[in-house]
Protein backbone atom coordinates (compact mmCIF):
# COMPACT_ATOMS: atom_id res chain seq x y z
CA UNK A 1 0.00 0.00 0.00
CA UNK A 2 3.03 2.29 0.26
CA UNK A 3 3.10 3.21 -3.47
CA UNK A 4 -0.61 4.07 -3.35
CA UNK A 5 -0.06 6.32 -0.35
CA UNK A 6 2.96 7.94 -2.00
CA UNK A 7 0.91 8.82 -5.10
CA UNK A 8 -1.09 11.18 -2.88
CA UNK A 9 2.02 13.11 -1.80
CA UNK A 10 3.00 16.48 -3.21
CA UNK A 11 6.49 16.32 -1.72
CA UNK A 12 8.74 14.01 0.24
CA UNK A 13 10.30 15.37 3.40
CA UNK A 14 13.16 13.82 5.31
CA UNK A 15 15.68 15.27 7.70
CA UNK A 16 18.72 13.30 8.71
CA UNK A 17 21.28 14.35 11.29
CA UNK A 18 24.62 14.73 9.49
CA UNK A 19 26.47 12.19 11.63
CA UNK A 20 29.77 10.88 10.32
CA UNK A 21 28.12 7.66 9.11
CA UNK A 22 25.51 9.63 7.10
CA UNK A 23 27.85 12.03 5.34
CA UNK A 24 28.76 9.34 2.80
CA UNK A 25 25.38 7.59 2.59
CA UNK A 26 22.53 7.68 0.11
CA UNK A 27 19.11 7.59 1.77
CA UNK A 28 16.94 4.89 0.18
CA UNK A 29 13.93 7.15 0.60
CA UNK A 30 15.47 9.66 -1.84
CA UNK A 31 15.47 7.12 -4.66
CA UNK A 32 11.98 5.97 -3.72
CA UNK A 33 10.53 9.50 -3.73
CA UNK A 34 12.20 10.42 -7.01
CA UNK A 35 11.17 7.15 -8.71
CA UNK A 36 7.56 7.97 -7.81
CA UNK A 37 7.93 11.47 -9.28
CA UNK A 38 7.88 13.20 -5.90
CA UNK A 39 10.14 16.23 -5.32
CA UNK A 40 11.93 16.32 -1.96
CA UNK A 41 12.99 18.65 0.80
CA UNK A 42 15.80 17.57 3.08
CA UNK A 43 18.73 18.75 5.15
CA UNK A 44 22.27 19.48 3.96
CA UNK A 45 25.39 17.29 4.18
CA UNK A 46 23.84 13.87 3.61
CA UNK A 47 25.76 11.94 0.98
CA UNK A 48 25.22 13.17 -2.56
CA UNK A 49 21.65 14.30 -1.92
CA UNK A 50 22.29 17.97 -2.67
CA UNK A 51 24.00 17.53 -6.06
CA UNK A 52 21.42 14.92 -7.09
CA UNK A 53 18.48 17.20 -6.29
CA UNK A 54 20.22 20.19 -7.85
CA UNK A 55 21.15 18.27 -11.01
CA UNK A 56 17.58 17.16 -11.60
CA UNK A 57 15.96 20.35 -10.27
CA UNK A 58 13.73 18.08 -8.24
CA UNK A 59 14.10 19.17 -4.64
CA UNK A 60 15.11 21.65 -2.01
CA UNK A 61 17.97 21.32 0.45
CA UNK A 62 17.86 23.28 3.70
CA UNK A 63 21.17 24.61 4.88
CA UNK A 64 19.72 26.65 7.76
CA UNK A 65 16.67 26.47 9.95
CA UNK A 66 15.84 30.10 10.73
CA UNK A 67 12.23 31.13 10.04
CA UNK A 68 12.89 33.51 7.15
CA UNK A 69 15.06 31.03 5.28
CA UNK A 70 12.66 28.13 5.81
CA UNK A 71 9.74 30.26 4.60
CA UNK A 72 11.65 31.08 1.40
CA UNK A 73 12.61 27.44 0.78
CA UNK A 74 9.04 26.25 1.42
CA UNK A 75 7.90 28.70 -1.29
CA UNK A 76 10.60 27.27 -3.56
CA UNK A 77 9.31 23.76 -2.88
CA UNK A 78 5.71 24.79 -3.51
CA UNK A 79 6.69 26.32 -6.85
CA UNK A 80 8.56 23.16 -7.71
CA UNK A 81 5.50 21.06 -6.89
CA UNK A 82 3.42 23.22 -9.25
CA UNK A 83 5.90 22.71 -12.09
CA UNK A 84 4.20 20.46 -14.65
CA UNK A 85 7.51 18.80 -15.58
CA UNK A 86 8.81 18.06 -12.09
CA UNK A 87 7.43 14.51 -11.93
CA UNK A 88 9.28 13.52 -15.11
CA UNK A 89 12.48 15.25 -13.91
CA UNK A 90 12.25 13.32 -10.64
CA UNK A 91 11.83 10.01 -12.46
CA UNK A 92 14.68 10.79 -14.85
CA UNK A 93 16.91 11.71 -11.94
CA UNK A 94 16.03 8.46 -10.16
CA UNK A 95 16.95 6.47 -13.27
CA UNK A 96 20.20 8.37 -13.69
CA UNK A 97 21.42 7.91 -10.11
CA UNK A 98 19.63 4.84 -8.75
CA UNK A 99 19.09 2.49 -11.71
CA UNK A 100 19.98 -1.11 -10.84
CA UNK A 101 20.85 -1.75 -14.48
CA UNK A 102 23.27 1.19 -14.56
CA UNK A 103 24.69 0.21 -11.18
CA UNK A 104 25.47 -3.31 -12.38
CA UNK A 105 27.24 -1.92 -15.46
CA UNK A 106 29.30 0.52 -13.37
CA UNK A 107 30.27 -2.08 -10.76
CA UNK A 108 31.19 -4.54 -13.51
CA UNK A 109 33.47 -1.95 -15.14
CA UNK A 110 35.03 -1.15 -11.78
CA UNK A 111 35.76 -4.82 -11.02
CA UNK A 112 37.23 -5.35 -14.51
CA UNK A 113 39.57 -2.40 -13.97
CA UNK A 114 40.73 -3.85 -10.63
CA UNK A 115 41.76 -7.17 -12.15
Amino acid sequence: EVPSAMQKMDAGIFFIEPFYSKVASAPTKLGEFLAMGIPCVTSKNIGDVEPILDDGDCGVVLSRFDDEYIEKRVRDLMNLCLDLEVKERCRSTAKKYFSLKEGVVKYSELYKNLC
